[in-house]
This record gives structure tokens, C-alpha cells and sequence, in this order.
């Protein structure tokens, strides 16, 4: 095998390792008890949990509800997601 094989098939292996550490530092950049802001601006309430998978949880209404990370932004400490505060409600 030439060096760039070697180099090549190291880095396909070790891609995969990469997402994990991703999501923590994803979930260490959004604070427990912050407030969560929906898509059309209107506050949410506060962050009760951040979980290893960047994906958070909060009380809507009286039900406690899990916000799928890949729906979240955090630009410069407000935590915002895309969905509506009828979606979360929703689910």
C-alpha cells in the first residue's frame, strides 16, 4: 500500500470519531436555565436540561419536551430554534 492509501483509509476510520466530540461542544455552548426562543421570536421558556446529543429540554405548557439539536442556533447566548412555539407545543 502506498502512503496515501494508508493516509486515506486512517481517515475514513477516524471520521466517524469526530461527531461525538462535535455534539459536546454543540451542548457545552448552550446553558441549562437559558431561555429558549421560538422561530417567530416569541420566548418559550427556560432550558431545563442540555443532553450529550446537543438536543435540550424544557417544560411547554405541562408537558416536558425534547428539542432535537439540529433545530437549535445559539448566536451570541440567545438559543433559538426553528420550530414554532404550536410545534413544540405539538409534540
Amino acid at each position: 500500500m502506498t502512503r496515501f492509501s494508508i493516509a486515506l483509509l486512517l481517515a475514513a476510520v477516524a471520521a466517524p470519531l469526530g461527531t461525538p466530540a462535535l455534539a459536546q461542544i454543540q451542548a457545552s455552548a448552550i446553558a441549562r436555565n437559558a431561555s429558549l426562543w421560538d422561530a417567530n421570536g416569541k420566548r418559550v421558556g427556560k432550558i431545563s436540561r442540555v443532553h450529550e446529543d446537543g438536543s435540550i429540554s424544557l417544560v411547554v405548557g405541562e408537558k416536558l419536551v425534547r428539542v432535537p439539536a439540529a433545530t437549535l442556533t445559539n448566536a451570541n447566548g440567545k438559543v433559538s430554534t426553528s420550530l414554532t412555539y404550536k410545534d413544540l407545543k405539538r409534540s
